[in-house]
């Protein structure tokens, strides 16, 4: 990209860079003999491949938006607050878009290549066809062979017929939803905004040493998010981009946060907030904190929760981390049934200057944060109120000489990624008008229905092992085994003269030999 701050048309121009969705449901049965092949003898869908392939989606993903961060980071740390500059590119996550469109959703027998609620193209010449004929199959073969293969001579003029461009690409109801979100989500941004004000939500923040950062109120990062995130939405004009109000009226009341947690402020300083932060806890530790805490009763809450870090330098495997999450969101949920859950990707550390051995530790973040997208996505289609926060800061936006904790700009940058969620939510009716303080619940349960609670008593159900989920959870969750992934990609997914291998993360955008 070459993107140039000094230009007026470039100062309002914004680039909006789509991810890549997965193509299939990971947690159906019936499709594990099916066969996505035109002549039928390819590799079967079962459940383990369709997971590997969703799960390279998401790296793919989570790399392409950091890369974004990184071009991001470079045109925009000369601003200041009082400049008009915003971030030139944006990253959007389309694929929960395609929740009940991917291929093998619950009752549909692939291939099925006429089915309207797929919005991804099934790879066949013959529209409508549901089969071929062995001789038909061949021969669509041997002329991709013979045009489309990697020893076509150079300068040789081929016409791709459209259904093999079609192939694995969005149907035109995917498109449709694709350009509404951006329309609504993005174009209209200003006015999902401004949705947000006059309402009141109760904010528990959960993390470890990123989202602890500094306890001492001289620090510039103190409280971590807390602080900027409070700026955000009490006073920050820009981010609502409200017009001045007519003489002697005061402008629109903004959103306001009311913090929880069990770690007390300090009565001294009057920009301090609970929380249920802590340094240098595990997953499961902080699992175990919250359990404990007498806030975890507080029903409705709007839960910020990003963890792992700790994990990830203890290097705990990324599956077992990700089941560990899952564990603590589900005890959220069964606490608090209209609970809103936040999840954040952890960032990645700063390794620059350093020795080659810290890059393990970086594709363990990778492939947590993969893990973490899909344990989301397969929440949101349980019908919870959960959603992924993408972390846009970067190792360049570290303290200097700390490896872990952002500096004052990277939390602002951060706390930005966490109001956008606050966003979303509202958008989306989590958030309730009126409340201003979060109600305890009482000794008299109440029947709710499915989008609603009410006041009930929250008895904490502790699973027999913070680092082993029960059964049932094993079994809905989205982290089976995982082999290597640079052999994944290279053997198994296609051949390796093919252009699959790209998919290598040590290739991609050619960033990966610098920073990981």
């Amino acid at each position: 990209m070459n993107y140039k701050l000094e230009s007026p048309f470039a100062r309002k121009t914004r680039i909006y860079q789509t991810g890549y969705v997965q193509f299939f449901d990971a947690d159906t049965d019936q499709c594990d003999g099916a066969v996505f092949s035109i002549i039928g003898t390819g590799p079967r869908m079962t459940k383990e491949r369709r997971l590997k392939l969703n799960r390279l989606t998401h790296e793919i993903n989570y790399v392409l938006a950091y890369w974004i961060d990184l071009f991001n980071y470079r045109w925009t740390v000369p601003s200041t607050l009082l400049n008009a500059h915003t971030t030139p590119a944006h990253f959007v996550d389309i694929d929960p878009l395609y929740n009940g469109h991917r291929f093998c959703r619950q009752g549909v027998v692939e291939p099925h290549l006429s089915n309207r609620d797929t919005w991804i193209h099934h790879f066949s010449p013959f529209t409508g066809q549901q089969t071929m004929s062995i001789e038909n199959a061949t021969a669509v073969l041997e002329r991709l062979e013979r045009y489309y293969a990697d020893d076509t001579p150079p300068g040789m003029a081929v016409a791709i017929p459209n259904w093999a461009i079609k192939t694995f690409h969005p149907t035109s109801p995917g498109m449709a939803a694709t350009a509404g979100f951006m329309v609504n989500s993005k174009l209209n941004y200003r006015d999902r905004v401004q949705a947000t004000t006059g309402r009141t939500i109760d904010v528990m923040v959960i993390g470890d040493d990123i989202l602890y950062a500094s306890q001492d109120p001289s620090s510039p990062i103190y409280q971590g998010i807390i602080s900027p995130l409070k700026h955000i939405f009490w006073s920050d004009i820009r981010f609502y981009d409200y017009p001045p109000g007519p003489p002697g009226q005061p402008r629109p009341v903004s959103l306001q946060l009311n913090f929880l947690g069990s770690q007390s402020p300090d009565p001294h300083y009057v920009d301090s907030e609970p929380h249920e932060c802590y340094s240098g806890l595990s997953i499961a530790e902080l699992h175990q904190r919250f359990v404990e805490s007498e806030d975890q009763e507080l029903q409705r809450k709007f839960v910020i929760i990003q963890a792992g870090t700790i994990d990830m330098l203890a290097e705990v495997g990324p599956e077992e981390a990700a089941l560990r999450l899952a564990d603590f969101i589900y005890t959220i949920f069964d606490t608090d049934r209209a609970a809103v859950v936040v999840v954040g990707q952890i960032p990645m550390i700063d390794v620059r200057n350093r020795a080659p051995d810290w890059k393990p530790i970086q594709r363990r973040i990778i492939e947590f944060n993969a893990r973490l997208s899909a344990m989301v996505n397969q929440l949101q289609t349980q019908g919870r109120r959960i959603l992924k926060v993408h972390t846009t800061t970067t190792p360049e936006e570290h303290r200097e000489q700390d490896y872990l904790l952002p500096n004052k700009q990277g939390y602002r940058r951060m706390a930005y990624d966490y109001a956008e969620a606050i966003v979303e939510a509202n958008s989306r009716g989590w958030i309730e008008g009126g409340n201003e303080v979060a109600s305890r619940a009482n000794d008299n349960p109440l029947p709710t229905g499915p989008d609603e609670v009410g006041k009930v008593v929250c008895s904490q159900r502790k699973p027999d092992s913070k680092d082993v989920p029960d059964a049932e959870r094993l079994k809905i969750l989205l982290t089976r085994g995982f082999q290597d992934l640079e052999d994944f990609a290279y053997n198994f997914t296609c051949d390796n003269s093919q252009i699959c291998q790209v998919a290598s993360l040590e290739n991609l955008f050619g960033i990966a030999s610098n920073m990981w």
